[in-house]
């Protein structure tokens, strides 16, 4: 039974996959989540880590939207001959040698975004990442 409106349990263990791989990926050693009901409407799921937290290509944390945006990663790579390589500079030859593709997150987005609900980036640090899932639930989970 799925309280979510649109949104299988599928779609959900999907998102939370993705979030989970990118958690292990910083280094993270613990990965907490936690819900919450917000009115009859909507439930905001809480995933944090305590990862290396997002950062951008000059080593500074990032704090806003780009990190949903097609392309972009974060995730910083020695190459085989070809040096340092981060975030939306990679060329198409980095990508295929990192196997990195900056979807994840992007991937994440669309999905809550076209069920009704959404993900923010509440914080990234030294400590981890926090992300804020929202996402709709149906009305029937309040009758009893």
């Amino acid at each position: 039974y799925s309280v979510v409106k649109k949104l299988g349990n599928g779609s959900i263990m999907n998102i939370l996959h993705i979030l989970f791989t990118n958690a292990i990926e910083a280094y993270s050693s613990t990965i907490d989540i936690s819900c919450e009901l917000t009115g009859k409407n909507n439930m905001n799921i809480f995933v944090k880590d305590n990862g290396s937290g997002i950062k951008d290509d000059k080593g500074n944390y990032v704090k806003d939207d780009r990190i949903f945006k097609n392309g972009y990663t974060s995730k910083r790579e020695i190459l085989p001959n070809k040096g340092f390589s981060s975030g939306l500079f990679k060329n198409i030859e980095q990508q295929d040698l990192t196997g990195e593709r900056g979807i994840g997150l992007f991937m994440v987005k669309n999905l809550l975004i076209s069920n009704g609900g959404d993900i923010k980036l509440e914080d990234t640090g030294p400590d981890g990442t926090t992300f804020k899932l929202t996402i709709p639930v149906k009305e029937t989970i309040y009758r009893h």
